[in-house]
């Protein structure tokens, strides 16, 4: 079953970037996905960017992929007021 633009993925990426701001006081995320499958293009378009990549660094049967790696900033909450 294909459940491409359902809204699932980005669903769970509000989900992570919530818990990670929320729950675990980050402030970003890094993520490594293979190259060639359109996940670049869909993290891009959740807030990551690319920063960086390693070429070919992934060898599989149907040839060889670059790892790309990503980040996303995640807002900081103020806090209360005089609080830093």
């Amino acid at each position: 079953m294909d459940f491409r633009n359902c809204g699932v993925g980005r669903a769970l990426m509000e989900e992570v970037s919530r818990a990670a701001t929320e729950d675990l006081a980050l402030e970003q995320l890094r993520l490594e996905v293979r190259a060639g499958m359109g996940l670049e293009g869909f993290y891009q378009s959740c807030g990551w960017r690319e920063i960086g990549r390693w070429p070919e660094a992934l060898r599989l049967p149907g040839g060889d992929r670059d790892e790309v790696l990503m980040t996303l900033a995640l807002k900081r909450n103020a806090g209360p007021v005089g609080v830093r």
